[in-house]
Formats: structure tokens, sequence, C-alpha cells
């Protein structure tokens, strides 16, 4: 699709700030305040910048929708100590309970955060899916204790040892891959930069599940079990056909922990 971008000279300031931030170079001032041109709109990448940035609103883009932009209000961001406060909160906790779901409002809300993440050339193909079906859960869960049993025997010995200890925490009755979490968040993209945008924006999502008080851990064992297991099992357990960058374990705490350690 074509792309055309304008500046309405009637209201525009020259302030310049839109050819500062553009990062495909379409928005150029030749000179100090002077007259924003556009050069080459093709190849624009429809980060917004300059609609956002923009003091007068006077920048049209055929591929942006001005009711998508919003007014900023900075004094409600956190202070730097409450920011860091949450960076000390956030960690992994294991307390989670099965048996308590999560609101969907507040998944809404973490998938929101990930949205809001960073991604390579503004490509946007970081996707979130949600499970919380138990029964679904439990086939993920045992899919992935015997996807790392049988990929254990060409591994070392102690890796051998430590999948051997999941089947027999499993066969106990425990959960040693979700913990217990109530919910699944798979991040998935096909995109070259595909792991890094998805890891961006796990960092999000946990920031805020750790801000509405629900539990988050990084699944690890998950992880290396899809990616030791054929594509076409992954795809149908799974049900996307994209790949798996990240895959987040969702639950609500037994408890918080009141203190943190220096690192």
């Amino acid at each position: 699709m074509s792309i055309t971008i304008s500046v309405h000279s009637d209201t525009c300031i020259r302030c310049g700030r839109c050819a500062v931030v553009c990062p495909a170079n379409i928005l150029q001032q030749k000179e100090k305040k002077g007259d924003i041109t556009v050069v080459g709109p093709r190849t624009c990448i429809r980060c917004g910048h300059c609609l956002d940035v923009c003091p007068t609103g006077s920048i049209e883009h055929s591929a942006l929708e001005p009711s998508k932009f919003h007014v900023l209000d900075y004094t409600k961001l956190p202070t730097a100590e409450q920011l860091m406060e949450l960076f000390h909160a956030r960690r992994s906790n294991r307390s989670m309970q099965a048996d308590r779901p999560i609101p969907a409002e507040a998944i809404a809300q973490i998938e929101e955060a990930a949205r809001y993440a960073p991604t390579a050339a503004n490509n946007l193909k970081v996707h979130t899916h949600y499970i919380d079906d138990r029964a679904r859960l439990d086939r993920i869960i045992d899919f992935v204790i015997d996807t790392l049993t049988v990929a254990g025997e060409k591994m070392s010995v102690m890796a051998q040892f430590e999948f051997r200890h999941l089947r027999q925490v499993r066969q106990a009755g425990g959960d040693p891959i979700m913990r217990n979490g109530s919910g699944l968040l798979l991040f998935t993209s096909d995109t070259a930069w595909g792991e890094p945008d998805c890891n961006l924006a796990y960092q999000n999502a946990s920031l805020m599940a750790e801000v509405l008080g629900i539990s988050q851990v990084w699944m690890g064992y998950m992880y290396t079990a899809i990616h030791n297991a054929d594509a076409e099992v992954v795809a149908d357990l799974f049900e996307t056909k994209e790949k798996i960058c990240a895959c987040m374990s969702l639950g609500i705490p037994a408890f918080r922990y009141p203190r943190y350690m220096e690192r």
C-alpha cells in the first residue's frame, strides 16, 4: 500500500522535531526554521514518531489513524525510586496456586504491556497467546517432561539426572514445569528478530504482572523442550505455527517476598 505523508504549512511551526526523530529520514529540514520536506515515504516503517512529537498536530499520515494518538501525561510517570522498587520486587515467585484463576482484565493489561515493547524496524510482529485450560496445560507439562527425557539422553549426566527428577516430581503429583501456574503466556514471532523482540515484550509483561500482584516465571524447561521437539507436534499442541520465543507461567502467589537481595 502506498503511503502519503503531508505537512500542513499553515500550522507547522518549523521546529524540526519530526525531522530529528524520523528513523527513515523521510521528513527533512534543510536549514533551521526551514520548511519540512517529505522524501521517499515508501520507506516509512509506520513508527508514528512524527505524529507523536509534533506539537501542533501538523502532520497527516495516510497509514496512521489520528484517533490512535493520545496526549501523554508525564506527571503520571513513576519516580526513579518507585521504578527501582519495582525492579527490586520483580522476581520468579514460584509459590503459585493452580486453583486460583487470573482475572481476564489482568491478562488483558499484561498483554497490552507486551505490545508496547519495541520491535526491530517497528515490525510489530510479536504475538501473545494465553492458555488457561487446565487439561491442555497438563498435556503441555507432560510434553515438556517427555521431550526433555528423550533429549537428555544426548546431554550430560547431570542433565539426565535433572530431567529424571522432573518426571519423579510429576509422578508424585507435582508441577515442576509451570510451578502450579494457572495460565501460560506464549510470545511468538516469525521475523529474523523474533527472539530479542519477544524477550523485550516478555520483560514489559513481567513488570506489569508484578504491579498487578501476579507471579510470573520464565519457562526455561518449556523453551528447551519446544526447540528440541518436532515442529508439527509443537504447532498442534500450542496451536500456533509461529516460532515460540518465550514462555511465561502466570499465577496468583500464595505470598510475596518481604525483602530483596542486592546485586
